[in-house]
């Protein structure tokens, strides 16, 4: 069976964030981000430094370093150390089931509506498809419905990131 604490701590952290005042609500939120993010989170094999003293550095680590450069004071710079040490602690089988479940609710609303844009957790569709998902019940205040970030009265995108839009407020 599989195992579903994770998802139970989510739970969990969301409803206490929906009482909770602003600053613990953003401290809550990043909590729960991160049990998604780490949980798919590649090893970081390499640890780039900045480093007051290089030459010192390279002699301490010297079986470690990977490269090092020197800033105009000849001194100070970056030192690329290989991490002797790496705690990988990843959840492969939840973050297979966030991604494949993610893809199985997108699959669903590109069946129901048009997606002009989609960026993770975000579309953009227009009003009337938003009506449409707000009637089938994609659109609440519900852990993992969709929520209203901004109403555009106009837009042009570039690539992913990189668009531009008018507000329905002008700006």
């Amino acid at each position: 069976e599989p195992n579903t604490k994770i998802k139970e701590l989510i739970t969990t952290l969301y409803d206490i964030r929906k009482r909770s005042n602003p600053k613990l609500a953003t401290t809550l939120k990043m909590l729960m981000n991160s049990c998604f993010g780490y949980s798919i989170k590649r090893p970081k094999n390499i640890k780039h430094k900045y480093s007051k003293d290089v030459d010192k550095d390279v002699e301490t680590f010297a079986p470690y370093i990977y490269k090092y450069k020197y800033n105009d004071d000849g001194v100070s710079g970056y030192v690329h150390l290989i991490n002797s040490f790496v705690p990988h602690f990843t959840i492969p089988q939840f973050a297979l089931s966030v991604l494949n479940e993610f893809k199985q609710k997108m699959d669903k609303i590109k069946s129901i509506v048009n997606v002009y844009y989609q960026n993770i957790d975000a579309i953009l569709i227009d009003e009337n498809d938003f009506n449409k998902l707000k009637s089938l019940g994609y659109i609440n205040n519900e852990l993992g419905g969709f929520k209203i970030e901004h109403i555009f009265t106009e837009i042009a995108i570039m690539s992913s990131k990189r668009y531009v839009a008018t507000l329905d407020n002008g700006e």
